[in-house]
């Protein structure tokens, strides 16, 4: 009897982590993060931007003040482990951000990541306050 009770509590056990993995598989690889940034440097300034992950090289775009955003989109993978980085070149300017860490601003973005760059550093949009109120410094020089 206690044998039988064993295996059913570990095949509880088994099938409930099955269900997890599978219902969190699911939800993530649907998901498409969208990260926009918005150039809010100052007039007549360029924003160029060239962002990477571990595994994706974005290349090199140029956003002129207020007249275009630069988007790019991609799966968060599984391990909650995501992480972009750009660097960010203006007249006057040379800085990176790690523009989305997964653990950082998977919940705060829901899907949708937006920024405003200004001199100083980026500032990620709050949904709940309705504002870009989210602000960062630059990453500190290497």
């Amino acid at each position: 009897m206690k044998n039988t009770t064993q295996i059913l509590q570990w095949l509880l056990v088994v099938v409930f982590l099955v269900v997890v993995v599978v219902d969190t598989t699911s939800r993530r690889s649907e998901a498409k993060t969208l990260v926009s940034m918005a150039n809010l440097l100052g007039p007549d300034l360029v924003m160029n931007v060239h962002c990477k992950s571990k595994d994706d090289d974005l290349g090199a775009h140029s956003v002129p003040y207020k007249v275009a955003n630069y988007t790019f989109r991609f799966e968060p993978n599984l391990w909650e482990t995501t992480q972009y980085w750009c660097r960010f070149v203006w007249t006057g300017g040379d800085h990176y951000f790690d523009i989305y860490i997964d653990r950082r601003d998977a919940l705060k973005c829901n899907e949708v990541c937006t920024w405003q760059i200004y001199t100083d550093g980026p500032c990620m949009y709050d949904r709940y306050k309705e504002e870009y109120s989210l602000c960062y410094d630059w990453n500190p020089p290497k």
